[in-house]
């Protein structure tokens, strides 16, 4: 009986560090933008249909060792502005005059109520702080800001602004990103 135990011991504490790479549902990853237009400063949402999520830390002992490393591919010809025409002019007007299609992004550092996670989008990266919490609903929800300079979209974002009539012209330089990232209940 003892040997059994000690064996159950033993293999618990082995197997206790794998126990959080199960903790993510990648079905169940939604990142959201906003970007702005007008000088009334009109809102247009949306967010990305095909978004690949990978988790590198999957012997971590915690949530937060868990995030860092984890990373995301998106495919930005893959999105949702809640209308085929608006989808169909920031495809054609944004997304293809980027240098490239594709935004990756990984959690770097995880803190208390902040992260920084390096973006690369149009050849360019940097890291963005964001903060977050987790939700009632086992949810990591996190929210920052980029800002379309640092990621040199101005010319696609001039682009956009100038084919589409209903943008007035004018499109504005700051685009809040907010992800939200489920857990299952086991890990927390």
């Amino acid at each position: 009986m003892k040997k059994i135990v000690k064996t159950s011991i033993f293999c618990a504490l082995l197997l206790a560090p794998t126990l959080y790479a199960s903790c993510f549902n990648t079905n169940d990853v939604n990142v959201k933008w906003t970007s702005f237009k007008t000088l009334s400063k009109i809102g247009v949402s949306g967010h990305f249909n095909d978004i690949k999520l990978n988790v590198t830390n999957k012997n971590a002992p915690s949530i937060k060792k868990l995030l860092e490393n984890t990373s995301i591919s998106i495919d930005l010809l893959n999105i949702d502005a809640k209308s085929k025409i608006k989808t169909s002019n920031i495809i054609k007007y944004f997304v293809s005059n980027l240098k490239n299609n594709n935004l990756q992004a990984k959690i770097v550092k995880v803190y208390d109520k902040t992260l920084d996670i390096k973006i690369t989008l149009n050849e360019t990266s940097k890291i963005i702080p964001m903060k977050y919490k987790l939700s009632t609903k086992n949810q990591i929800k996190a929210k920052g800001v980029i800002d379309a300079l640092d990621f040199n979209l101005n010319k696609a974002l001039n682009i956009l602004n100038k084919n589409v009539a209903g943008h007035l012209n004018k499109g504005w330089l700051d685009i809040p990103i907010k992800f939200d990232l489920q857990i299952n209940s086991k890990c927390i």
